[in-house]
């Protein structure tokens, strides 16, 4: 289906129709608590769409080529920042250039506080096949022309996530999105609730995928309203090509909604500059979908029924990860991958298979559970080449300098990811500030609300430390944080 096609199916032409009715009235209370991305935290009631950016807050930096730091945190100044990234990537294109389009899309994952990606933008630059790549892809996912959303394939996209979108969205000279866990809740709302006011039924042309946020807040509709649950990133339900299609998708709707609408963000400028004016917005109100509850209620969309949500179900479980025995995990893998033969088959399933064929473990929830690390929402093991396997087994800075990209350190988003990392820093925390095991496991439970109770506290630190200990960041012996440690985690605070 090439853009003309989705833009005049009737269903999106009616979807883009009511949003273009709805926005003008509609309106969010915003509730920020304090974070690194939002110092002093914000709120506001009754804000308007079109007013939207004035809230606009990530507090984020990052380091240009001769090592100044670039700063932001509001619309404006994020506006200039990510005009630098753009230029920056741009640059290295023209250049036809691998190792500094690696450099500007590491910078690009610094400001936008991932680690997603870094692996695999190192393998590809390492192989000489980074440009080809990312320029591919760049042009096929740009909103410009009629492109089809089947050249956005299994073929074509081997890996999205939320660093990769960041790449693709500011290379794009037409306004493509950014489309991360905050974007897609907004329009994955905006569609429950046109659905419910409309009696529309569902369409897979129009499924927007979300991600599983890391603190207390709302990101999935049906944490919200009476809607299904929508697929979620870093899942089977969501291939990368389709989070990848999604970012296409809506790119074409907000493109076709601005041409409607002109005064929507008209101070912005040009076309392109709205649309990121627009993807800004969305931004700001999928931060928690409660954001939408009382416009809701006021304006009762046709009897709609509203969850009561006084707080946000934890949609995880905290910062708890799925039991396993990490050393053995990543030297299990390296060693089924240098026996290997096949590549054509699913490598996650012929991992568990070989883990209880050669009694690495002995039930199917085990061997589910060792693929915990290796995900890609974790340390994105799966399709690595061998010699860097190696490393990583090995262990020590070498090994998670070879999973993370050189001189990596650690930063995370809003989404709830690199668990098995953030499980190292609290374990290097709890130990730190508590002296026996007792205080530590209050520790995290109530003073870090990382955990609800021992049991889930002790599977942390048991992770934490394992993981901590291979790569050096915690001390074989008493697990105290190392030297390695406090660099690579700096002023990190969750």
């Amino acid at each position: 289906m090439n853009k003309n096609e989705f833009l005049q199916h009737r269903d999106v032409s009616k979807f883009i129709g009511w949003l273009a009715d709805t926005l003008p009235d509609i309106t969010f209370n915003l509730k920020f608590p304090p974070s690194r991305y939002v110092p002093g935290g914000l709120e506001a009631q009754e804000c308007h769409f079109n007013e939207l950016l004035q809230f606009y807050r990530w507090q984020a930096s990052w380091t240009q080529r001769d090592n100044s730091v670039v700063n932001s945190g509001d619309w404006e100044t994020t506006k200039a920042s990510t005009a630098k990234l753009k230029k920056w990537l741009m640059h290295a294109l023209d250049q036809k250039n691998n190792e500094e389009l690696r450099q500007a899309s590491f910078a690009v994952l610094e400001w936008g506080g991932v680690l997603s990606s870094r692996g695999f933008l190192e393998q590809k630059a390492r192989n000489g096949t980074l440009l080809d790549y990312i320029k591919m892809v760049g042009n096929i996912i740009s909103v410009e022309g009629n492109r089809d959303l089947d050249d956005l394939s299994e073929q074509t996209i081997e890996k999205f996530n939320s660093g990769l979108t960041k790449i693709y969205a500011l290379m794009d000279n037409f306004g493509s999105p950014i489309y991360d866990s905050r974007v897609g809740a907004a329009i994955a709302m905006f569609y429950a609730l046109y659905r419910i006011e409309t009696e529309a039924a569902a369409t897979p042309l129009l499924t927007f995928p979300v991600g599983i946020a890391r603190g207390n807040q709302a990101r999935d509709p049906a944490m919200v309203i009476n809607t299904n649950a929508a697929p979620k990133f870093y899942t089977t339900a969501v291939a990368p090509y389709k989070w990848a299609q999604a970012q296409l998708k809506l790119g074409w709707i907000i493109e076709s909604l601005l041409q409607r609408d002109q005064n929507l963000f008209k101070e912005e400028g040009s076309l392109a500059s709205r649309c990121h004016a627009f993807e800004a917005g969305l931004f700001v109100i999928g931060y928690d979908l409660r954001c939408f509850v009382e416009s809701i209620g006021a304006n009762n969309h046709h009897g709609a029924i509203i969850e009561a949500v006084n707080g946000a179900q934890r949609q995880e479980r905290g910062w708890v990860p799925t039991g396993h025995s990490f050393r053995s995990v990543i030297n299990y893998f390296h060693e089924f991958m240098e026996q290997r033969m096949d590549n054509t088959h699913d490598v996650k399933r012929e991992f568990r298979e070989w883990l209880i064929a050669n009694d690495k473990c002995n039930t199917q929830n085990t061997a589910n559970a060792y693929l915990f690390p290796l995900r890609e929402a974790e340390f994105d093991l799966f399709n690595r080449d061998i010699d860097t396997l190696k490393v990583i087994a090995c262990g020590d800075r070498e090994g998670l300098e070879a999973a993370l990209g050189k001189n990596a350190r650690f930063a995370i988003g809003e989404d709830r990811q690199q668990v098995c990392l953030v499980d190292v820093w609290l374990t290097g925390q709890a130990y730190e500030n508590r002296d026996d095991q007792g205080g530590r496991l209050r520790f995290l439970i109530e003073d870090m609300d990382a955990a609800g109770t021992d049991n889930a506290a002790r599977t942390l630190i048991a992770v934490g430390r394992n993981v901590g200990v291979h790569f050096g960041l915690l001390d074989g012996v008493t697990s105290q944080p190392t030297e390695y440690y406090r660099e690579f985690f700096a002023d990190f605070q969750l």
